[in-house]
């Protein structure tokens, strides 16, 4: 603590990044000798801890020393999977008016909106809606609690949405609460999930240049047929991001299969940058042929290939399978996230290792070759 207070007062800059993330230990006890009225001068800031009950007072005063007016962004997240007893809505609703008294100055607010559990939400939605960030540009907004509760179905953010109308990049992955067609209307970016992706105006998707998106579950044909349709309704779209969750199916069978990848990609026809899973059975002259410079998470064959033995092994598989795709004239940057199995591990259990590689098409003797030029290895 006394390196932090170091850095904090005096002649020096002082601190502007200030970050805290245990679930195990609240505000009070991570912080609670610190003399926050030094932290004058903080641009950045993470919350992820308990606020007891029992020291409500004190926290909200810790919060207020800590969210100052140079705070520009904001991470509150006082959402905890893990034992905590969860904060009653009125005592974050209190959180919530003092951030938005006395940080008139955020660009970055990232939000996590504990479960009320058997409480009524509409302390948190009042507080909430009289928020206002005039220069707001970035905004994560995350319910922690059931969506189909009482509580749940109490959700009303739609002012504080309205409020905000600067704001070009949304994160909103955690109710189906529509948002309103008139809000955002400088949007650019949006991340969500598949479940939740209505909750976005049809109208408002046409504004975007980004979107990412997480399938909980594995990909099918009406996923991808539903997701075609989305990704037809933005004309300007440059830059997608599909994910998966980590266990959603059989490591074996991850990812997307030929048609379901060219059945998206056809529907973006500007598309610049895609980060996404492709299946071990996709032909990659076909994929290659579409774009400039891609970013694969791929999926390993299956583990009764003798190369799943040797990490290297499957390094070089892979960079034998690329080989051919040196006349690709568009190609430029590959960068493969391979995961691999020892020989002794079941294929549907994670892999214990994978590595991510990194290849250039260079020009060597009047042709173009992969290099390799970086490999990262995690075991």
């Amino acid at each position: 603590m006394a390196n932090i207070i170091a850095h904090a007062s005096g002649d020096a800059p002082g601190l502007q990044v200030f970050w805290i993330d245990c679930p195990f230990l609240s505000f009070p006890e991570l912080l609670g000798k610190v003399d926050f009225s030094v932290f004058t001068r903080l641009h950045d800031t993470t919350i992820r801890c308990e606020f007891p009950k029992a020291n409500i007072k004190k926290c909200l005063k810790m919060l207020k020393a800590v969210c100052g007016p140079s705070l520009t962004c904001l991470d509150l997240d006082l959402f905890l999977i893990d034992d905590a007893p969860p904060l009653e809505p009125r005592y974050f609703a209190q959180a919530l008016r003092q951030i938005g008294e006395t940080c008139p100055n955020l660009i970055e607010f990232s939000i996590g909106i504990p479960d009320p559990k058997q409480h009524s939400v509409t302390p948190i939605m009042a507080a909430l809606n009289s928020m206002r960030f005039p220069k707001l540009n970035f905004l994560d907004i995350f319910y922690g609690g059931e969506t189909r509760t009482p509580a749940g179905l109490e959700v009303d953010w739609d002012q504080f949405l309205l409020n905000h109308p600067t704001v070009e990049s949304l994160k909103y992955c955690s109710h189906s609460k529509a948002i309103p067609s008139n809000a955002f209307p400088h949007l650019r970016k949006f991340e969500t999930t598949f479940e939740y992706r209505t909750a976005l105006p049809l109208g408002t998707y046409r504004l975007l240049s980004s979107f990412v998106v997480c399938l909980v579950f594995a990909s099918d044909r009406y996923t991808v047929s539903e997701l075609r349709g989305v990704l037809q309704e933005m004309p300007n779209l440059r830059s997608f991001t599909l994910q998966e969750h980590d266990w959603c199916n059989a490591w074996g069978y991850h990812g997307l299969t030929n048609y379901e990848f060219l059945c998206l990609i056809r529907a973006c026809p500007k598309l610049i940058y895609l980060e996404c899973h492709i299946s071990r059975l996709c032909l990659l002259e076909q994929i290659y042929a579409y774009i400039s410079s891609i970013p694969l998470a791929y999926r390993a064959p299956s583990p009764d290939s003798n190369i799943q033995r040797r990490p290297m092994g499957l390094i070089q598989s892979e960079r034998d399978k690329m080989e051919s795709l040196n006349k690709l004239q568009s190609l430029d940057v590959i960068e493969l996230d391979i995961y691999g199995w020892f020989y002794e591990i079941e294929a549907t259990e994670p892999p214990p290792w994978n590595g991510v590689l990194s290849f250039q098409m260079v020009e060597k003797n009047g042709g173009r070759e992969l290099e390799m030029t970086e490999f990262l290895d995690f075991i």
